[in-house]
C-alpha cells in the first residue's frame, strides 16, 4: 500500500464534511470545526500569512496552548510551505530566547491578548527582535485572525503554494538532557 506524503494535511483540508473534525473545550466555551469549516479556515489562515509576507521555508514559532487556534495556524503554516516551531507557552524567558535565537522565525503567533501582558514569550521576541502577530477567532467564530503587532512585517501577496514531499513542516527541539536542546525537522506525513 502505496501511502501518501501529505496524508495529515490532506484528511484535514481536503475533506467535503459537516462531520466534526476538532472539539475544542476551554474553560470559557467549547467550540466545533466541520471539516468544512478546518478546511475553509486553514486556507484564510494560510492566505493571512501569505500577505503578511510568509513564504516558503520561512519559520513561524507558534506559542500558542493546545487549542483550535493551535491546530489552524499549524496546519495554515504548513500549507503556505512554512516550518511551523512549536514552543511551549510555559516556557521562560531565557528558554524562549534561546528557541528564538536557534530557529530563527520570521514570525512568532501568540495568543490573543498575550503582547499587552508582556509574557516571557513576548519578552523574549522583542529582546531577539523577531516581529509577533496575536491569532483569535474573529467575531463570527470561523475565521481565525492574524493581527500583526509592533514590528509588522513587509505586508504583500504572494503566491498561495502547494505543499511538496520534501518541505520541511515541523522543528521540534530535544529535550536538551545530554546539553544544549537540538532543532530536529520533520517532513509532512
Amino acid at each position: 500500500m502505496v501511502q501518501s506524503k501529505f496524508l495529515t494535511l490532506e484528511c484535514c483540508t481536503a475533506s467535503v464534511s459537516d462531520a466534526p473534525a476538532i472539539v475544542a473545550v476551554s474553560s470559557k466555551s467549547v467550540l466545533t470545526l466541520t471539516h468544512n469549516a478546518l478546511r475553509t479556515a486553514v486556507s484564510s489562515f494560510q492566505t493571512k500569512l501569505s500577505i503578511a509576507g510568509i513564504t516558503t521555508g520561512d519559520t513561524v514559532a507558534v506559542c500558542l496552548p493546545n487549542s483550535a487556534e493551535f491546530v489552524v495556524a499549524f496546519l495554515g503554516t504548513v500549507l503556505q510551505r512554512a516550518v511551523s516551531a512549536p514552543l511551549n507557552p510555559a516556557y521562560k524567558q531565557e528558554e524562549f530566547e534561546f528557541y528564538l535565537g536557534d530557529l530563527n522565525p520570521k514570525l512568532v503567533l501568540v495568543p490573543r491578548g498575550a503582547i499587552f501582558q508582556s509574557s516571557h514569550i513576548i519578552q523574549a521576541a522583542r529582546r531577539i527582535g523577531v516581529p509577533m502577530a496575536e491569532v483569535f477567532w474573529a467575531p463570527d467564530g470561523a475565521t481565525l485572525l492574524l493581527e500583526l503587532t509592533e514590528k509588522p512585517l513587509p505586508q504583500r501577496v504572494v503566491s498561495l503554494p502547494k505543499p511538496q514531499s520534501d518541505d520541511i513542516a515541523l522543528v521540534l527541539h530535544t529535550s536538551g538532557t545530554t546539553g544544549r536542546p537540538k532543532a530536529v525537522s520533520d517532513y509532512p506525513k
